[in-house]
């Protein structure tokens, strides 16, 4: 995913544990957050809400549950959109436009 962001002009930070991704946040601060649910240490449920609290940043959170209980989970945890896996990846760089886009507005 990394490449596809770093193809379409998007400078990407990379965090493959929750703990890390909350220290990488505070350090980059970036304009967006894509955010896996799936990742040790803190999972990503507890991070969105770490974010929520401490930072003003547009979520996208990406999941491989599809049920709508998750979707509204992932709302209720402070989550701006959300992507499933395997996802297009046109799609998602559309839907990472569209939040920051929104986001911008507000």
């Amino acid at each position: 995913m990394q490449i596809l962001l770093e193809e379409n002009g998007y400078i990407v930070s990379s965090c493959r544990r929750g703990d890390l991704a909350i220290d990488s946040i505070k350090e980059n601060r970036p304009d967006i957050v894509l955010l896996d649910i799936a990742l040790p240490f803190f999972s990503g449920a507890e991070v969105c809400k770490i974010i929520r609290l401490s930072f003003d940043l547009p979520i996208i959170a990406i999941t491989e549950n599809k049920s709508p209980k998750n979707a509204i989970e992932l709302f209720s945890l402070g989550a701006d959109d959300f992507i499933c896996k395997p996802f297009n990846s046109r799609e998602l760089i559309l839907r990472i436009d569209s939040v920051i886009k929104r986001c911008m507005r507000a």
